[in-house]
C-alpha cells in the first residue's frame, strides 16, 4: 500500500563510527528490510553494485537477481565488502550502505610514511561515519516495519544519529541534508561532527546516547520533547516521533522541534 505522497521520496538515513563490515547480520536485517519494500512497491529491475576490500571499483550496476542478492547476503555476513549501492532503472529506490572509511581510503594511497602516520592520528582522534540509507518514491502508507527494524538496527550498530523524512530528492547515504546545506556543513570537514550534532529536524529522529545525555537524560526527553511519541532504543539512544502519520506534519511542529533540539543542532 502506498501513500500519496505527492512524489517524494521516504527515507531512512542512519549513521555510526562503529565498522560496518563486522556487524554483517545487522547491516543485512536493514537490507533486506528495505529489498523487500521495494519488491512490496512492485519495483520492477533492480541493480547492484558491490565493492569489495582490495578489488576494483565495478564500473555499472549487474542485475540484481537471486544469484546477486545471495552475493550480497554472503558478502555483508562475512564481511567482504566496503560500499553496497542498490538501486532501480526509474530512480524511484535506491539502498546505500556505505562500510568504506575514508581515512583507509586514503590510506591505501599513500606511501609516505609520515603521512600515513598522521592519517592514522586523525582516524583514531575524528573517525569517519559509516552511513546505511534507504530511500522509496512513493513512500509506504503504513511504516511500522521499517521503523521497527530501523530503530532496532541504530541500537545494534551504536547509532550516533538518523532520521525518518518525506523529500523531493534522493538523498544518497552520507549526502547534504537541507539544513546542512543552507549551512555549508558537510561531515568531511568535520568527521566525527555527528558525535554531538543531528543532521537537521524531521518526522523521525535517531538520537545517540550521547545526543540523549545532551538534553538532560532520557527521561527528560521523554518529559520534554515536543513529539508525539517518544521511544527509547537499545544502547541509550532515542527515538523522536512528531506525529503519528509522516503526512500530517506541520512547519510549526518542526520549528518547535529545532528549538528543543538546538544543542544538537549547532
Amino acid at each position: 500500500m502506498l501513500s500519496d505522497a505527492g512524489g517524494a521520496f521516504f527515507h531512512v538515513n542512519l549513521c555510526t563510527y562503529r565498522d560496518l563490515t563486522t556487524l554483517g547480520e545487522t547491516v543485512l536485517a536493514f537490507v533486506e528490510m528495505a529489498v523487500a519494500q521495494a519488491n512490496q512497491a512492485g519495483v520492477r529491475t533492480l541493480q547492484v553494485s558491490l565493492e569489495r576490500p582490495g578489488a576494483r571499483r565495478p564500473r555499472t550496476g549487474r542485475r540484481f537477481t537471486p544469484k546477486a542478492h545471495d552475493d550480497v547476503r554472503q558478502a555483508i555476513v562475512s564481511g567482504a565488502f566496503t560500499n553496497l549501492f542498490v538501486f532501480s532503472d526509474d530512480n524511484t529506490f535506491s539502498l546505500t550502505i556505505r562500510g568504506a572509511d575514508a581515512y583507509s581510503s586514503m590510506a591505501a594511497r599513500i606511501k609516505n610514511e609520515l603521512a600515513l602516520a598522521r592519517i592514522r592520528e586523525a582516524q583514531v582522534a575524528r573517525p569517519s561515519p559509516r552511513f546505511l540509507n534507504f530511500a522509496l518514491n512513493p513512500p509506504t502508507a503504513d511504516p511500522l516495519e521499517i521503523l521497527a527494524v530501523s530503530r532496532d538496527v541504530f541500537g545494534k550498530i551504536d547509532g550516533a544519529c538518523g532520521f525518518v523524512t518525506l523529500d523531493p530528492f534522493q538523498l544518497i547515504s552520507g549526502d547534504q541534508t537541507g539544513y546542512e546545506q543552507a549551512r555549508l556543513r558537510h561531515w568531511s570537514q568535520a568527521p566525527d561532527m555527528f558525535q554531538s550534532h543531528v543532521r537537521g529536524v524531521f518526522w523521525g529522529n535517531l538520537l545517540g546516547p550521547r545526543h540523549v545525555a545532551t538534553l538532560g537524560g532520557y527521561a527528560r526527553v521523554a518529559a520534554e520533547a515536543p513529539c508525539r511519541s517518544v521511544e527509547a532504543i537499545d544502547g541509550g539512544g532515542a527515538y523522536l516521533q512528531l506525529t503519528d502519520r509522516i503526512s500530517e506534519v506541520r512547519s510549526a511542529q518542526l520549528d518547535a522541534l529545532a528549538v528543543y533540539l538546538q544543542p544538537l543542532l549547532g
